[in-house]
């Protein structure tokens, strides 16, 4: 008997599920992406180098940086960084940060976190540290 009952169950799920998305609508004014995403491996940014999960992770960080095309040139413009600066021996660069820059949860970002996560990306050694 519970089998049947269990049976009879899952169907009228499936039925209400099919019920309830097959006049669901597209509004005309939205795109829908449909992608493979077998490839996700992760979305820490330290360890994640696939194309399709770095374009999501794109939106969910921010940079220091970003790296626009302006008349068919890469120009590097401002994220988190508002101005920043090369040292006259070409080793080292200092990046001033905006101000009033919080995290989601609202604590202030500071200089030591941008410079926790660089470091981190080096200490893991993961696919994504020779970029750095």
């Amino acid at each position: 008997m519970f089998k049947k009952e269990l049976i009879l169950t899952m169907l009228l799920m499936t039925f209400l599920l099919f019920a309830c998305t097959a006049n669901a609508a597209i509004p005309n004014d939205t795109l829908v992406i449909g992608a493979n995403t077998e490839i996700y491996i992760t979305q820490d940014p330290a360890v994640s180098f696939e194309v399709l999960p770095n374009a999501t992770l794109k939106n969910m960080y921010a940079a220091l940086v970003r790296i626009e095309i302006e008349d068919e040139k890469f120009v590097v413009v401002p994220d988190l960084a508002e101005s920043w600066e090369l040292a006259p021996d070409g080793k080292t660069w200092t990046f001033h940060l905006r101000k009033g820059l919080v995290f989601a949860n609202g604590d202030p970002l500071k200089a030591d976190a941008v410079v926790y996560s660089f470091q981190r990306v080096l200490r893991l050694e993961k696919s994504p540290c020779w970029l750095y």
